[in-house]
């Protein structure tokens, strides 16, 4: 099927069909763990102490993991 079409069609096929997907998500509401750790930021920003707490921020290690 593909190797008959020209490679700008299959690119721009492909460009469709991400934008399709990319469209879907795009309305889905953000996590409230991923808006929890923005209002953290937007916070520490205005407090000027956001390079301090970077690492409160990152996500806790797998123990398994090493």
């Amino acid at each position: 099927m593909g190797k008959d079409m020209p490679k700008g069609h299959r690119a721009g096929d492909i460009d469709a069909h991400l934008r399709r997907a990319f469209k879907e998500i795009e309305s889905d509401p953000l996590p409230e763990r991923l808006l929890g750790l923005l209002e953290e930021l937007r916070r520490r920003e205005a407090n000027g102490s956001a390079a301090a707490g970077v690492e409160a921020a990152a996500p806790e290690q797998d123990p398994d993991r090493g």
